[in-house]
């Protein structure tokens, strides 16, 4: 049975979340209501938002940004739509997405949240980087974070064969190869979900 639930915030789009144990996460995302931009009244962008919703309580808070000025503060994210969230080991990765201003170049960056310090940094990964995409999906899978589909936020809509894939303890970027079938034949929207004995099951819509 379905049953409605305030994750805090007015509504959005656009945002990412994943789970932890018995709390959800929800990062960023586009409030059409407030004539939300994601160019600030000035630079830098502000953080991007978190709020966290508590399955066994039923609440939900919106959790403060760090300091500005601070040393915390300079690890944190800017606001931004499009990008995934994944959970692995205690921590939430956060990559990709629409961005502005100089903030674009970091969503490259691969962000890291530790869910119980509450805490952000940015990941120093190896590999090559791949291309930045929006409304992508992400999953792990046997301890790495597979990216698929998306719309690719500069050059080509998207690269057709370009599956990346994180090595969550490792830190480094590599592909699969071959990609799933559905990739072969343009630039798909994706959901993806992976099982616990690793296997990846994808949904995507053509995009024309």
């Amino acid at each position: 049975m379905w049953q409605d639930v305030a994750l805090g915030g007015p509504p959005r789009f656009g945002h990412a979340s994943a789970a932890v144990g018995p709390l959800v996460f929800t990062f960023g995302g586009y409030v059409p209501r407030r004539g939300d931009q994601l160019r600030a009244l000035g630079s830098p962008l502000p953080p991007i938002e978190v709020f966290v919703f508590d399955t066994r309580s039923g609440e939900s808070e919106a959790l403060p940004p760090a300091p500005e000025g601070s040393e915390q503060f300079r690890e944190v994210p800017r606001r931004r739509i499009g990008h995934s969230a994944v959970a692995f080991e205690g921590a939430i990765f956060v990559w990709g997405g629409v961005t502005e201003g100089p903030a674009r170049a970091e969503a490259a960056c691969v962000f890291r949240w530790d869910v119980r310090a509450r805490a952000w940094s940015r990941v120093r990964v190896e590999g090559a980087v791949p291309a930045v995409r929006s409304r992508h999906a992400a999953c792990v899978s046997r301890g790495r974070m597979l990216v698929l589909g998306g719309r690719a936020v500069t050059g080509p809509l998207v690269l057709p064969h370009d599956v990346p894939a994180l090595d969550l303890r490792r830190m480094r970027w590599t592909r699969l190869h071959p990609p799933p079938a559905p990739l072969a034949g343009g630039a798909p929207d994706y959901l993806a979900v992976a099982d616990e004995r690793g296997r990846v099951y994808t949904v995507a819509r053509q995009v024309h």
